[in-house]
């Protein structure tokens, strides 16, 4: 391998370089798991449109998500990407359906994946039901799942590498690192990259559906329907903390954006 990867992934290169098992068969291996979470994505994705706008709206959203390249590419890879995108589906499908601590559960899932998940929690608590929220009953149940599988993932003897991985993440949303956006080159970032990066790595059709249901929405003050507050706060957040940040390196910061768009656009299927 190389010898800048050498230097920055010595333990992941000597397992998967230094193995009794050839590293085609390791990375093979790998993407079976992304490549299951996908087709539960896909799953996830038509029950709740299905739920929300009928069979037709979970159809509609069902076939945005199959056909989108970039939840296609990332369902083939040995990364994190889609099963960070299968965690916060299903974190607030659960608080549509106010089990708490399954959602608990499934937001200590996508902040064991990636750190933006911490961002979401916020958003948990403004999307709880006021009556709920006034008695604070649900909240101890959220914790609870959410503190239970981060200290599955990590162990107890671990967990000071994700106070680790939290400073190491807060710091490179603050300082970046070298990236290239049309023909310029910076490690600043610049607010409107992922704006950029979604218009032209998002198929034209998908983009007119988005844009015509965000415009029936407005009109028909859509915002009055608590229902879709899970679809859209998530990704408003997610959007703006990766626009935020400094380290823009490529479309997965906000993959997760995607199928939650992808389920509130179903609603066309009722026009």
């Amino acid at each position: 391998p190389p010898g800048h990867l050498r230097l920055s992934y010595p333990l992941g290169l000597q397992f998967l370089f230094h193995n009794r098992y050839p590293a085609e068969t390791l990375i093979r291996l790998g993407r079976l798991p992304v490549l299951l979470a996908g087709l539960a994505l896909l799953a996830l994705i038509w029950r709740w449109s299905a739920s929300l706008w009928g069979e037709g709206g979970g159809l509609l959203s069902l076939a945005l998500a199959a056909l989108c390249p970039n939840l296609i590419a990332h369902s083939s890879l040995a990364t994190k990407d889609i099963l960070l995108c299968l965690a916060v589906v299903a974190a607030f499908r659960f608080l549509s359906q106010q089990r708490w601590t399954a959602t608990g559960a499934a937001l200590g899932a996508a902040v064991s994946t990636n750190f933006i998940g911490l961002a979401l929690l916020p958003v948990f608590l403004v999307l709880r039901p006021r009556a709920e929220r006034d008695r604070g009953r649900p909240l101890p149940f959220l914790l609870g799942g959410l503190v239970g599988v981060v200290w599955l993932a990590y162990g107890v003897t671990h967990l000071d590498l994700f106070w680790k991985g939290i400073q190491m993440s807060v710091a490179g949303a603050r300082h970046g690192q070298e990236q290239f956006l049309w023909g310029r080159y910076g490690d600043a970032g610049w607010r409107w990259y992922f704006a950029a990066a979604a218009l032209l790595k998002t198929p034209l059709p998908t983009l007119g559906l988005v844009a015509a249901v965000a415009a029936v929405w407005l009109r028909r003050r859509g915002w009055t329907d608590r229902a879709q507050w899970p679809l859209l706060l998530p990704a408003a957040v997610i959007f703006l903390v990766a626009s935020w940040s400094r380290q823009q390196l490529g479309l997965r910061y906000i993959l997760p954006v995607y199928p939650l768009l992808f389920i509130w656009a179903g609603q066309a299927a009722r026009w």
